[in-house]
């Protein structure tokens, strides 16, 4: 991954609160706009990236 983030880096600068950015965050996993590594558990550490 070139451009990846931790999950809890995105959610500290989400303007919403943190429950409601990291719902959005699985939700984007979910439809494939990020990527995560799928054979882990996926929570606040995990690095995530956009799928490009």
């Amino acid at each position: 991954m070139t451009n990846d983030w931790y999950l809890s880096d995105l959610i500290k600068n989400c303007d919403f609160e943190p429950g409601r950015c990291y719902q959005a965050a699985m939700r984007l996993i979910g439809q494939n706009v990020l990527w995560t590594d799928m054979h882990g558990v996926i929570d606040y550490p995990s690095r995530v990236a956009l799928n490009a």
